[in-house]
Formats: structure tokens, C-alpha cells, sequence
């Protein structure tokens, strides 16, 4: 079989197709992976469909814009002949200085100029690319992301292309650290680099227990410390339990543990009325979890060869806190982690009703408006960076992960007879 020449008639069968939204052209066309080589396989793919640019800039030297943006659309529909394929940066700057070989004068990076500190990947084969995989992506001709992203990768799968997915975690760490959240106008797509991190799953795994501590997987990943990085965990999470992360309650819960919790200390009436003050329901259940801790007695600890209860205060500490205002909150987070002698995550709460939420993590602060994004996300964090938990607060912490997130996991046997009551009396646990 000659491939060559099947390569050109492929090129020659896309005239006039680089109309956009491309109605006609997925159905018609190969599933292989297509690619410019050299200068010389591009020039012949715009001498077959694009016959008037090519013969306008013969007699002008220079394009317009349209006539450049018509040519980005077209190579990249080309180079997706296989809707699946996924472009990289090395690729589109490769594509970008063969065009400037063919038209002469014209700049590589008008066409493509990868992500720096400070500056967003752009140019016009970044435009189409992304505008091309959305509209396939709203045709229904592709997903970005599927049910699969919750099974664990094989060992197999795990090693494709490491190289490959290493380089897209990488590429994924400068986005993050430039544009601080996942945007879907982005190159290399931040859904498709999410891709790569979960396809290295099974190996990072393999890194985590190596590395003994958590904090020395995270000078590995430190991705994982920009400001949205917390969605990387909940992704880790959920492939760890093989399901979405998420809680129900029954709708008696707030009453239940509000009527259960038998001291009127000031800090429980203080969370009492910030549940009364709360208008939304799935709220005031949140904010309810701050009473979890009154309802265990307080660890015993020694100190000073003297057994020694600690307080609720310090129970609270490591779990959920709330604070009047952000001034008094950072003061207060300042001196919460001076106390940790290892990472440890913890909630903060802040505003009166609550307007905003902090999941700490060492010096990183994960800022959230919905509160039960942030317990979700805190929960993701200890399950995806197996972090135990807290000595003074590991019965409330057990008892969302048990009967509020209903997550099982090996080491359960060791807290659960101690829970499990108190779970029974919320009625979190099925009749």
C-alpha cells in the first residue's frame, strides 16, 4: 500500500471543507492520526484546499487575517481526522513554523504561542483547536470526560506514553500557577491535561507510599498547593473509591444533633445560632457538622506522665473553626499551624452568616463560597493523600467519612464501634 499517496488523496478530500462548524466532515473522513511532517506535505495540503489563498498571497506576499484563520481551521480539522486526538504544545508549534516556511513573513507566533509566567497560551491554531474540540464536544461526537475517569488505570495504561503525560502534568502545573483555575479556552486543554493526571494514577499511587510523608509528595506535585488544585484531589479521590465523591443527609440531621448535643457551652451556642441564621438547608447541615465533636467524649492524652482530657477547643481545632472576619482568621490559622507538628487539614469558616471557606493545608488555603464544596473537598483530601486523621478530631472526621460521605475503607475496623452509636443515634445509619 502506498501511503503516500493515500496521505495526499486524504489532503486533496478536505477542498473546500474548512467551513466552520464542519456539519459534513467527521463522518466523511479517515480515523488515522494525520500529520505535516515537513514544509513540503503542508504546502500540498493548501495547494489542494486552498487554491485561492495560496494564488492571493503568491501576488500579495502577506495574508489577512480571515485568510489566516480559515487556514487554522482547516489543518486543524485535518488534524483531526480522528476526533479523539489530542494536539500538544510541541505539535502546535511544530504546525506553526511550517506555516511560517510556507508563507514567508508570516510569524510562528501568530499562530501559536505556548503558556509563559504571566501570559495565556494564544494565536490562531490555539483558537481553532479549542474551538474545534468544543463543537465536537457539543455535537456529542466527543467527551472530555466519561464514567471511566472513576476505575483505577491499569498498570498498562498507566505507562502509555509516560513521557507524554508527564510533560501535560507539567504544562498543567505552569497553567495553574499563571491562571490560578481550569478554563476550557486553554492549550493544552486543561480537560485533556486532567486526562494525563488521571492516567498516571495507578504509578503517582505507587509514589505517595513511597514518599512516607505527604508533604514530600507534594514538592514532587506541587501543582497540587496553586489555588485550584484541590480539583486534582477530589479527582484522586474519586478514582481511589471508584465513585463520585458526594453526601446526603436525612432532612432531621440539623434537628437531630441540635437536640443531642447536651452542653450550652458559649461556642455551641454560638453554632446553634449560626444554623438558625442560615436560610439554605443544605447550609445549615454543613454548618451542623460543627456540633460533631461535642458529640464524643474528648481524647485523653498524656502530658507530664498525667493523663489529661483535651478540650473541645482543641478538638475544634483540627476540624472545622469559624472566625467573625478574614483579618481575625489568618491571625488565627497563623498560630493553628505553628501547633502542627505535620500536615494536618483543616476548615475554616468565616462571616456571620458564613460568606466564605478556607480548606487549609499547610501555607496553601483553598477558598471556597459553597460550603459543601469545601467539606467535600477536605474529605477528597485526606482520602487522596491518605493523611490520618488528627488524633482530636479523627471520631467526627470518621463519622462524615463512614455515614455522611458513606466511604469505606480497610482501616475502618478501628474506629467504627466507636462511632457507630453515635451514627446510629443521627439515624445516618439505615434501618
Amino acid at each position: 500500500m502506498n501511503t503516500s499517496a493515500n496521505a495526499s488523496k486524504s489532503r486533496s478530500s478536505l477542498a473546500h471543507s474548512y467551513k466552520y462548524p464542519p456539519d459534513q466532515i467527521v463522518s466523511a473522513i479517515s480515523t488515522g492520526n494525520e500529520n505535516f511532517t515537513t514544509k513540503e506535505e503542508l504546502q500540498e495540503f493548501l495547494e489542494n484546499n486552498f487554491q485561492l489563498i495560496m494564488r492571493s498571497f503568491r501576488a500579495k506576499r502577506k495574508l489577512s487575517n480571515i485568510e489566516r484563520v480559515k487556514i487554522s481551521k482547516g489543518i486543524i480539522q485535518y488534524l483531526l481526522t480522528n476526533p479523539e486526538r489530542l494536539l500538544n504544545t510541541k505539535e502546535l508549534e511544530h504546525i506553526s513554523t511550517l506555516i511560517s516556511e510556507v508563507f514567508v513573513g508570516e510569524l510562528p507566533s501568530t499562530y501559536y504561542r505556548r503558556y509563559t509566567q504571566g501570559r495565556h497560551a494564544s494565536g490562531k491554531l490555539h483558537d481553532a483547536y479549542n474551538n474545534y474540540r468544543t463543537f465536537l464536544a457539543k455535537s456529542g461526537i466527543i467527551q472530555r470526560r466519561t464514567k471511566s475517569r472513576f476505575a483505577a488505570s491499569s498498570e498498562s495504561e498507566a505507562d502509555i506514553d509516560q513521557v507524554s503525560q508527564d510533560a501535560n502534568i507539567t504544562e498543567l502545573t505552569k497553567f495553574m500557577e499563571g491562571a490560578g483555575q481550569l478554563m476550557d479556552n486553554e492549550v493544552v486543554n486543561p480537560q485533556d491535561i486532567l486526562e494525563s493526571w488521571r492516567h498516571t494514577f495507578s504509578r503517582r499511587r505507587q509514589e505517595l507510599k513511597a514518599a512516607k510523608t505527604p508533604e514530600l509528595y507534594l514538592k514532587k506535585y506541587p501543582v497540587l498547593l496553586q489555588p485550584k488544585g484541590h480539583q486534582l484531589y477530589l479527582l484522586d479521590a474519586e478514582m481511589l473509591i471508584r465513585k463520585p465523591l458526594s453526601f446526603e443527609v436525612p432532612s432531621a440531621f440539623v434537628s437531630s444533633i441540635s437536640g443531642l448535643v447536651k452542653t450550652k457551652h458559649d461556642s455551641v451556642v454560638a453554632i446553634l445560632k449560626l444554623i438558625e441564621d442560615e436560610e439554605c438547608r443544605i447550609k445549615r447541615t454543613v454548618i451542623a457538622f460543627m456540633l460533631l465533636p461535642y458529640m464524643f467524649p474528648p481524647p485523653i492524652v498524656t502530658s507530664e506522665n498525667a493523663l489529661v482530657k483535651m478540650t473541645k477547643a482543641e478538638c475544634m481545632e483540627s476540624f472545622i473553626n469559624h472566625y467573625p472576619d478574614i483579618e481575625t482568621a489568618e491571625a488565627a490559622v497563623t498560630k493553628l499551624l505553628a501547633k502542627q507538628t505535620e500536615m494536618k487539614p483543616f476548615i475554616v469558616f468565616i462571616g456571620s452568616p458564613i460568606k466564605i471557606s478556607w480548606l487549609v493545608m499547610g501555607s496553601t488555603k483553598y477558598s471556597f463560597e459553597d460550603l459543601n464544596s469545601c467539606i467535600k473537598h477536605a474529605m477528597a483530601a485526606y482520602l487522596a493523600l491518605n493523611i490520618t486523621y488528627p488524633f482530636a478530631s479523627q471520631k467526627p472526621w470518621f463519622l462524615l467519612q463512614k455515614y455522611i460521605f458513606k466511604v469505606s475503607l480497610p482501616s475502618d475496623h478501628m474506629l467504627d464501634n466507636k462511632v457507630k452509636t453515635v451514627a446510629n443515634d443521627l439515624n445516618l445509619i439505615a434501618r
